[in-house]
C-alpha cells in the first residue's frame, strides 16, 4: 500500500458503473493505471461476489471489497471472506414471517464454510419481475433452489426482497416494530417499477465495514463515492465524500464534492484529477 495511507472506495451501481451496469473502458484503464501508481482502491456495494468479481476482471483491486451493504468483506487476492455478520436465528424467523405475511418474493443468503448459498421463495399474488425471474434461473444453474422452511437459520447473513414500493413498504413497516437488525428500502435504478428491501444484522452497514478496513489496514484518510440512499452510511465513515452528478438530492447534500455523473465516468475523472501518489 502507498505511503499516503488513503483509501478511495466507491459504490458500484449508479456510481462507478454506467447505466448499462458495466464499467467503461475509460474507468477500467484509469483504475488500473492509478492502482499501479499507488492508489488504494476498493468498492462497497449491495451486490454479491460473483458479479462484482466479473466486473472488476483485469483491475488489480488491492484492498478487500465490501459486499451486500457490508454484510461481508472479501479479499480478491486471497480469495476468501475475511469478515461477515450473521443474523440472530430468532431474528431470521421474524424476517421470514414478515415476508410471508405480505407475500413478497425474497432471497435469503447463507454463508457456511466460506461458501455463499442462495435460497428463494416466490408467491403468485405478485407476478415476479423479469429481474427476479432471471435471478431465480441463475441460481437454478448453480444449486437446487429451496424455500426458506428447511434451511438451518444459524448462518444466515442477508435477505433481499424485490417488489413494488407499496408492497415492500408493508414488510418494512412490519419489521420496523422489531429490533435486532437493520433494513433499507430503495428503488432499483435499472427498473422503474421495482424496489429492493434489504435486511441484515444490526452490525452490518457500509459504515461499519469501511471502519473495519480503516482499522485493519491503517488508513488515516478515506474518500468515498456514492449516489443512493444506501451510500449514506458509508459517507459517515469517510473523511471526504464525493457524490456523482446523478446522485439523489440527499446524497448530494451530504457530500463535500459533486463530480460528473456515472455516465460521464465521474469517479474515474475525479481520481485522475485529484489523486497524488
Amino acid at each position: 500500500m502507498s505511503e499516503s495511507k488513503t483509501l478511495y472506495i466507491s459504490d458500484m451501481d449508479g456510481t462507478l458503473l454506467r447505466n448499462s451496469a458495466k464499467l467503461s473502458d475509460y474507468t477500467k484503464e484509469s483504475l488500473s493505471t492509478l492502482i499501479e501508481k499507488g492508489l488504494n482502491f476498493s468498492v462497497a456495494t449491495a451486490r454479491l461476489l460473483e458479479p462484482v468479481r466479473r466486473m472488476l476482471t483485469g483491475i488489480k483491486v488491492n484492498v478487500p471489497i465490501i459486499l451486500m451493504n457490508g454484510a461481508v468483506i472479501y479479499d480478491l487476492n486471497e480469495e476468501r471472506y475475511i469478515k461477515y455478520n450473521k443474523i440472530n436465528p430468532d431474528v431470521v424467523t421474524t424476517i421470514i414471517n414478515a415476508s410471508r405475511l405480505h407475500k413478497v418474493t425474497g432471497f435469503m443468503y447463507e454463508l457456511k464454510n466460506g461458501v455463499l448459498m442462495t435460497y428463494h421463495e416466490t408467491f403468485n399474488e405478485a407476478p415476479p419481475s423479469d429481474y427476479v425471474i432471471k435471478r431465480i434461473d441463475k441460481y437454478k444453474s448453480i444449486q437446487p433452489p429451496n424455500g426458506f422452511s428447511d434451511i438451518s437459520q444459524d448462518n444466515i447473513i442477508y435477505f433481499t426482497f424485490i417488489d413494488t414500493q407499496e408492497r415492500l413498504k408493508l414488510v418494512y413497516d412490519t419489521l420496523s416494530e422489531e429490533t435486532g437488525f437493520n433494513q433499507t428500502l430503495y428503488r432499483n435504478i435499472y427498473s422503474e417499477d421495482s424496489y429492493f428491501l434489504e435486511v441484515f444484522s444490526s452490525e452490518t452497514s457500509k459504515q461499519n465495514a469501511v471502519s473495519f478496513l480503516r482499522e485493519k489496514y491503517g488508513f488515516n484518510k478515506i474518500i468515498g463515492f456514492g449516489d443512493n440512499h444506501n451510500d449514506l452510511p458509508m459517507f459517515k465513515a469517510c473523511d471526504l465524500k464525493v457524490a456523482v452528478g446523478n446522485a439523489t438530492t440527499e446524497v448530494k447534500e451530504s457530500a463535500d464534492y459533486i463530480c460528473a455523473s456515472n455516465e460521464d465516468d465521474g469517479v474515474a475523472k475525479w481520481l485522475n484529477e485529484n489523486f497524488v501518489k
